[in-house]
């Protein structure tokens, strides 16, 4: 039993460190896919409403589609791994008790 409790606890751990590893990663793709997305598709990306960001990329009626796909599977990928690291730590908290 106490082998399989290690076992789990290191699957565990490995899998929290690469769930963290995406979840920094994505805290950058999100907000640049939508920015290449706004701007392929024409509109300007105002940051806290006050500063207009300058455009790296002309207006891509063709490629809007692409980046916003993109976009969303990256923002969906995003919600579903916060949602699990909340679970997480509330097994963690509540059933665990192990902080």
């Amino acid at each position: 039993l106490e082998f399989r409790r290690v076992l789990f606890r290191s699957w565990e751990k490995n899998l929290a460190s690469a769930t963290h590893v995406f979840l920094y990663f994505l805290m950058f793709a999100v907000p640049i896919s939508g920015y290449l997305y706004s701007y392929a598709a024409g509109f300007p990306v105002v940051y806290l409403g006050i500063i207009q960001l300058p455009a790296i990329i002309p207006p891509m009626p063709e490629l809007k589609e692409t980046f916003k796909e993109i976009h969303e599977v990256l923002t969906t990928i995003m919600a579903i791994l916060v949602a699990m690291h909340f679970a997480a730590a509330l097994k963690h908290k509540l059933i665990d008790k192990d902080g």
